[in-house]
C-alpha cells in the first residue's frame, strides 16, 4: 500500500518534503514558485497579521492596567473621604456629650467654637468649628438649640461640612 492510495495514509510525518496532492507543507522543504526557481516559503502577510494582533492584545492590556490603577486610586480616595467624614462625625458627637454634660446655666446663647477637640480633628484640613446656643423653639422657658458644624478642606480640595442640631433642656432636681 502507497503512501498517496489512501485519504488516511496520504500525508504522514514522516514524508520529509511536502506533497504534490495537498497543501501540507513540511517547513524545510523547498517549493517552487511562479518564476519556477526554488525558493524557501515566507509568508509575510500572515506575519503582518499576528504582529497586528500583539499590538492590539498589548493596547486592550495597558488600557485595562490603567483602569485598575484608577479604579484604586478612586477607591482609596473614597476611603479617605469616609475616614474623615467619620473623624468629624465623632468630633461633632464628643462636643455634643461635652454640651449635654454642662449644667444648663452655664449655656450661654451665642456662637463659640468646640470645647472638646479630639487629636484625630488635626487630620482634617482647615477645619473649622463651630456652637451656636440660641433660645428655644417658640421662646419656651428652660429649653435650648444647640447647632454644631464643623467644616473642613478635603484631600480633593473640596469644601465639607457636617453638622447636627439639637435641643437641650433643663433637668429639674
Amino acid at each position: 500500500m502507497s503512501a498517496h492510495s489512501s485519504p488516511a495514509l496520504h500525508c504522514t510525518q514522516q514524508m520529509r518534503r511536502s506533497c504534490s496532492r495537498c497543501s501540507i507543507q513540511n517547513p524545510k522543504s523547498k517549493i517552487q514558485n511562479t518564476a519556477g526557481r526554488s525558493s524557501t516559503k515566507h509568508d509575510y502577510t500572515q506575519s503582518g497579521i499576528a504582529l497586528l494582533e500583539m499590538t492590539a492584545a498589548l493596547f486592550i492590556l495597558v488600557v485595562g492596567l490603567f483602569g485598575a490603577f484608577n479604579l484604586y486610586y478612586v477607591g482609596l480616595s473614597k476611603l479617605r473621604t469616609l475616614d474623615e467624614a467619620a473623624i468629624a462625625q465623632q468630633a461633632l458627637q464628643n462636643e455634643l456629650e461635652t454640651l449635654r454634660s454642662t449644667p444648663f446655666a452655664s449655656l450661654a446663647v451665642g456662637e463659640r467654637p468646640f470645647v472638646n477637640i479630639a487629636p484625630e480633628c488635626a487630620q482634617l484640613h482647615l477645619a473649622e468649628t463651630k456652637v451656636t446656643i440660641s433660645p428655644g423653639p417658640d421662646g419656651i422657658a428652660g429649653l435650648k438649640r444647640a447647632d454644631l458644624s464643623i467644616r473642613w478642606i478635603t484631600e480633593n480640595g473640596r469644601r465639607a461640612e457636617r453638622s447636627v442640631t439639637t435641643l437641650i433642656g433643663e433637668t429639674t432636681p
